[in-house]
């Protein structure tokens, strides 16, 4: 893979957006210092790993939690970064990555701290890439979001051999940083090894067979603490005894203990001593005494009627079952309805006959009382067989001759026939009420005031007259006609009038109704009837009504009236009647003798209530009289079953929770056994604790087997991997010999830099090994403490061309950034540096070298030409690329 192109734009001293081509084997970055060669270099690691070491690794100098107005490295706070790398495989396959910061906090922040601010950029890919539009950062070019997995296996590194880790130690020489790995400690050198090597992961499993190993060697340690506090006992034969029948208890099974709750001898032991303790407390005798004691009590609680019954004997004792009857007749008030309505209900089927008939002729009137022009045949409807069936016919005959005559003439006529009718029909009306203190001087049709009703008849006729002669023949037809008609419909109508006067009756649906639920529940009431016609006489005038004109209303006023009446004469509450059943009196005559012969202190008569013709007896009042009544009662047999509550107290349940507060349970269990069951419990305990005892010698064998197992494993890994890497590094100390050894320059000793690995012998970790430079074979002093700044640059950078000369992590890491590799390094030889480049990396890799110096860059260009034909070389003038 080689790195095509790059576009920079607002980063740092690129203000403005700036491509440069990396599309030769080797391009040389020249320019004085300042003006954007490490720059570009940033840059490059910045779009392929998201990250910039020489930033986020150098010791802080300015903090990351204070604000600032901007990030480090944008130009210009109101314009984007935009850093695009074009990258292409050598199979032709492309990917353009784009690195985007916007800044969208105009005043700053703390997210653009130097360290922060890195993070604050968005990764993208360029959909499709050309020469022309990757020079593009306008919106017109697709991109769609990616992360850093796509990069790094775009790369085809992946898992922990990402790009981020490997990048400056395989492809990158930083300016200032170029002893970035020889600065490390010896031990963090050996572990960078093992990554490079790729046997961090076979480490990593030999860390966790050590991690397993300790735990083991743990769970051993708290075996052997619990195995020594067990020693093998020996225990009487006491056979099992279960004591408790209906329920398990954990003391009571034939196996109580189990490995996990041997330290519960002492709960057993002491819930066995409570038992114990109140066996031989507790008194049956008094309890018994105790049980007839609630028993009594408890039946009094549900003598409520019997002691109901004491306190209103007076009122229930009154002559003439005068309590029975109150309280029949206020369970069944429908007794006012039966007398109230008795005339209506024997003539309940001429009622009933009367009701329809006067429902018929009525519905006649309306249907006749419509005007003339209104009707229809319909209006002449009557019901099968009725006696006024003729007179209908007729009407209908004389209707229809009518219909007919109106149709076959004009319009003007009919107007003129219906004036004349309405004429007529006011007429009439006007003769039916000048009798009844109507003016009758004054004409009913225009108001006009006339000397004598005589004249303003002569004037009537007269009008009269006219309008005949101005009629014409079909007019006068049809006026004689319709006058006809109407004479007949007014003598029908007259007909229903006198029969309906002629009924006797007169009631509405609803009273119908009431009439007919009662008929139907008379069978219910009719033997008392009579009884209570007598009895309500002396609380309330109830009379019957004549048969006549009666409404619902009217009657049930009349009822509700009388019902009132009679409540409001009762010597008690309504409620006290319904809760008072003395339906079997002679029952509760002997309960209550019963009572007082078991207690004859007790004064029934004292809580009795007598009738007070001055106000009702409440419910409230015999209620507190029952309670009363109750308290003394219980009072007399708490006296009478005297005992000793501290002979029966159970502060801890014992007796409902074991015995089921049964004292047959309580006798059937001795004491003797008891005390059997604890010694039992010893000897399960014993029991347990020796095969406790077997199963923890069991498991510290399995385990010490396993531990001495595991160690015998992790050993041999160990020899294994370190075998691997001393292998490796001999393999790698051979070209970074003899690299060191060219490229040193003016070194005394004259020799290269040994490379060497042991395990260490002042570490904690008695396991850990170290990677040591050394500059004399005999001398165990590396080389950070003997060579100066410059020589140490030499050695990271020989390291750094050994690394790539023995490993290969991808075929797609192949290229080489080194920043200013010949800048203030006195100690480097570089023509050998130029040789080693010429014969082991340039025909493989894509080389990016930047210098200071104009000659610097066409001297190794120039020898880079000589030694490959088709090395193809770029030299990019940094100071015009701004």
């Amino acid at each position: 893979m080689k790195i095509k192109k790059i576009l920079l734009y607002n980063f740092k001293n690129f203000r403005h957006k700036t491509v440069i081509d990396f599309s030769d084997n080797i391009t040389f970055l020249v320019g004085p210092n300042g003006f954007g060669k490490t720059t570009i270099f940033d840059a490059i690691e910045l779009g392929l790993t998201g990250n910039i070491s020489r930033i986020t690794q150098m010791i802080q100098v300015t903090g990351e939690n204070i604000t600032y107005n901007k990030p480090f490295f944008q130009n210009d706070s109101s314009k984007p970064v935009i850093i695009k790398l074009w990258l292409e495989k050598s199979n032709g396959e492309q990917l353009a990555i784009i690195r985007i910061l916007t800044n969208n906090s105009p005043t700053g922040g703390k997210v653009f701290a130097p360290k922060k601010s890195i993070e604050q950029f968005k990764l993208f890919r360029q959909e499709e890439v050309t020469d022309k539009n990757f020079s593009s950062i306008d919106n017109d070019i697709k991109l769609s979001k990616i992360n850093q997995t796509t990069v790094d296996k775009f790369l085809e590194v992946n898992g922990k051999y990402e790009i981020a880790k490997i990048f400056n130690l395989f492809n990158y020489i930083q300016q200032e940083e170029t002893t970035f790995f020889l600065k490390k400690s010896e031990k963090d050198r050996s572990n960078d090894l093992s990554f490079l090597v790729k046997t961090d992961e076979i480490e990593g499993k030999i860390k966790k067979i050590n991690e397993v190993h300790r735990a083991i060697n743990s769970r051993l340690r708290t075996l052997t603490e619990q195995k020594e506090k067990f020693t093998e006992q020996k225990f009487d034969n006491i056979a099992p005894k279960r004591l408790f029948k209906h329920r398990t208890f954990p003391f009571d099974k034939e196996s109580p203990f189990s490995v996990d709750n041997l330290n519960q001898l002492d709960d057993f032991k002491i819930t066995i001593n409570k038992i114990i303790e109140f066996k031989q407390n507790f008194s049956i005798t008094e309890y018994q005494r105790k049980l007839k004691k609630d028993n009594r009590k408890r039946e009094i609680n549900t003598m409520d009627s019997v002691l109901y019954s004491s306190i209103l004997f007076p009122l229930v004792q009154r002559p003439n079952n005068q309590w029975l009857w109150e309280k029949y007749i206020l369970e069944n008030p429908r007794l006012f309805e039966y007398v109230l309505l008795e005339n209506y209900l024997q003539s309940f089927e001429t009622i009933s006959h009367e009701y329809r008939r006067r429902k018929q002729l009525n519905q006649y009137w309306v249907n006749l009382s419509s005007d003339i022009n209104q009707m229809t045949v319909r209006s002449f409807q009557y019901d099968q067989n009725d006696r006024l069936s003729n007179d209908f016919e007729s009407l209908k005959s004389q209707f229809t001759s009518y219909q007919t005559l109106r149709e076959s003439v004009g319009q003007v006529d009919k107007n003129l026939s219906d004036l004349r009718q309405l004429r007529s029909d006011l007429s009439n009306k006007f003769n039916e009420l000048r009798h009844q203190h109507v003016d009758e001087n004054k004409c009913p049709f225009c108001s006009q005031q006339f000397a004598s009703f005589n004249d303003l008849k002569q004037a009537y006729d007269t009008y009269e007259a006219y309008l005949s002669e101005i009629s014409s023949r079909e007019s006068q037809k049809l006026q004689e006609v319709q006058l006809l008609l109407s004479s007949l419909i007014q003598q029908m109508k007259q007909r229903i009038t006198d029969e309906l006067n002629s009924l006797t009756t007169n009631i509405d649906e609803i009273l119908l109704a009431k009439l007919q639920e009662l008929r139907n529940e008379y069978k219910n009431y009719s033997l008392n009837i009579n009884g209570f016609k007598t009895f309500i006489q002396s609380y309330t005038n109830v009379s019957s009504y004549r048969l006549d004109s009666l409404t619902f209303d009217v009657y049930n006023q009349q009822y509700q009236s009388n019902l009132q009446e009679f409540q409001s004469k009762l010597v008690a509450d309504d409620e006290l009647y319904s809760s008072l059943d003395i339906s079997n009196l002679e029952n509760i005559e002997r309960q209550l003798d019963e009572l007082i012969k078991e207690f004859p202190e007790l004064r029934l008569e004292t809580y009795q209530i007598k009738p007070n013709s001055y106000s009702k007896i409440s419910k409230s009042t015999v209620e507190s009289l029952l309670s009363e009544l109750k308290m003394y009662i219980n009072s007399t047999i708490d006296t009478s079953y005297a005992i000793n509550e501290n002979m029966i107290v159970d502060t801890e349940n014992i007796f409902p929770v074991y015995f089921q507060n049964k004292v047959e349970e309580l006798e059937n269990i001795r004491i003797e056994d008891l005390e059997e069951k604890k010694l039992y419990l010893d000897k399960q305990h014993k029991l347990v604790q020796n095969i406790q005892l077997q199963e923890l010698s069991r498991q510290i064998e399995i385990l010490e087997k396993t531990a001495e197992r595991l160690k015998e494993i992790h050993t041999r890994y160990e020899e294994e991997v370190k075998k691997f890497k001393i292998g490796i590094v001999k393999q790698l100390r051979i070209p970074f010999f003899i690299y060191s050894a060219k490229m040193l320059q003016n070194y005394q000793q004259g020799l290269g830099i040994f490379l060497t690995y042991k395990k260490a012998t002042d570490s904690s970790d008695e396991r850990a090994a170290i990677i040591r430079f050394k500059s004399d074979p005999n001398n165990d002093h590396d080389v950070m403490n003997q060579l100066s700044t410059g020589q140490l640059a030499v050695v990271s950078l020989a390291f750094t061309l050994s690394l790539n000369t023995m490993f290969k992590l991808s075929d797609n890491l192949n290229f080489l950034m080194i920043d200013d590799p010949i800048q203030d390094m006195d100690a480097m030889n570089v023509l050998s540096f130029i040789e080693i480049l010429r014969h082991g990396i340039v025909d493989r890799y894509q080389i990016i070298l930047s210098t200071y110096s104009d000659h610097n860059a066409l001297f190794m260009g120039y020898k880079f030409a000589n030694s490959n034909s088709h090395v193809d070389i770029d030299y990019q003038n940094v100071r015009e690329l701004h």
